[in-house]
């Protein structure tokens, strides 16, 4: 499907027969923000209501945030998997763990072969982290740089 992502949401909504209220109300937000949506403001867009916009139009969330599906992703996959190694230089058994994981076409990653206390462990680590850049407050200084030893 190549359609420009500002026409893309509202073409698909409209080939469903559904208004933009009743598309808000299916992925539970405002009319608004469906609007700005399908103006294109997608930037901000929170990865569960990218998979529950996806599923509510029928569409793949690569195709949602305008990302080819046929591109080859394991290039940054394994550039993603040499950043954790780094990050974890001093654990083998970290490194291990990095070993395990794999993307899926969803964009979710799994862990293979562990056990299922380090799951619980991993899975809270993650969110506890997702859930703290969510709430930061982003200065807008693109010059930050963070270094982890």
């Amino acid at each position: 499907m190549e359609k420009n992502i500002n026409t893309l949401i509202s073409d698909r909504r409209k080939e469903l027969g559904l208004t933009i209220e009743e598309l808000a109300n299916t992925i539970g937000v405002n009319k608004g923000t469906v609007s700005r949506w399908e103006s294109g403001e997608i930037d901000n867009m929170r990865r569960d209501k990218i998979a529950l916009l996806a599923k509510a139009l029928s569409l793949s969330p690569l195709t949602i945030m305008g990302i080819d599906e046929n591109l080859d992703v394991s290039g940054a996959v394994a550039r993603g998997k040499d950043i954790l190694k780094a990050l974890c230089k001093d654990s083998s058994k970290a490194q291990a763990l990095v070993e395990k994981m794999r993307v899926t076409e969803d964009g979710d990653v799994v862990i293979t072969g562990v056990d299922a206390g380090s799951a619980k462990v991993i899975g809270h680590a993650f969110r506890g982290a997702v859930a703290a850049l969510d709430e930061a407050e982003l200065t807008g200084d693109s010059s930050m740089e963070i270094v982890i030893s």
